[in-house]
């Protein structure tokens, strides 16, 4: 069985700041019991609104969420499947606050860092192509960027987060908030912000350990975009969530 959960944004009117890529904020899971919180599975953005079926497990889970919803701990959409039956489809809360919009199954959420698994798949897809080597260096599928730094940090460096390019949430001298200030909500040039957010001197050597970049899978992105000539939201639609079937997912700068 596979319980799937979404969890919306919380009361505060505060917006999530702008990033690159499909989407802004991570996802938040309840704090569900340690049996539960074991079937937790990747997020899906589709739920109806109702229980599809009176049965006991259907019936517990949703008095469960129901607890946590009421409580303040969860506020978004679950679904449950067994043997490939939908048990429970459900909306739990306001999709906004501020407007009274209820969750319900054509609400879209914004799924933050789990676009990098978008990102990974769509890099792969151009390996398997045979137009990208996961060996190849930075500084020559852009030839732009940092000789120094982008000679010894390949693809593969950059999808595991051991290439040594600093996050750009945490530069020194700017940090989360000085980013936050200075990028706000408008609309990213790639190539200009690669050059000032994600050539930074390295902080270790390339490969020698992991830590979590988000600058790297801009860069990666920026790759994409450099190898196929097409933006890469197309690219991104044409290579994934058309051939999976994902219509209702979208990059932010489509909606209204």
């Amino acid at each position: 069985m596979r319980i799937l959960l979404r969890r919306t944004a919380t009361r505060s009117s505060t917006a999530p700041s702008r990033e690159p890529g499909f989407a802004m904020e991570m996802p938040m899971f309840p704090r569900l019991p340690a049996p539960c919180a074991a079937l937790l599975a990747v997020p899906v953005l589709a739920c109806a609104c109702q229980v599809r079926a009176a049965e006991p497990l259907s019936v517990a889970i949703d008095e469960l969420v129901a607890r946590y919803h009421a409580a303040g701990q969860f506020n978004g959409n679950i679904l449950v499947v067994r043997d490939g039956r939908i048990l429970l489809e459900k909306g739990y809360g306001m999709a906004s606050f501020e407007q009274r919009v209820p969750n319900g199954p054509d609400t879209r959420h914004w799924f933050g860092s789990v676009t990098k698994v978008v990102t990974a798949t769509t890099v792969m897809r151009l390996v398997d192509r045979g137009l990208l080597s996961l060996d190849a260096r930075v500084s020559d599928l852009l030839p732009d960027y940092r000789k120094d730094t982008g000679s010894q940090v390949t693809v593969r460096m950059l999808l595991n987060h051991t290439s040594g390019i600093p996050d750009y949430m945490h530069l020194p001298g700017t940090g989360r908030e000085g980013f936050r200030r200075e990028v706000g909500d408008a609309p990213i040039d790639v190539t200009a912000f690669v050059k000032r957010w994600c050539s930074a001197d390295l902080a270790f050597a390339p490969g020698s350990r992991w830590s979590y970049s988000n600058s790297g899978y801009v860069i990666l992105g920026a790759i994409v975009e450099r190898l196929t000539g097409k933006p890469f939201e197309r690219v991104v639609r044409e290579e994934v969530l058309d051939p999976a079937g994902m219509r209702d997912t979208r990059d932010l700068s489509a909606d209204p």
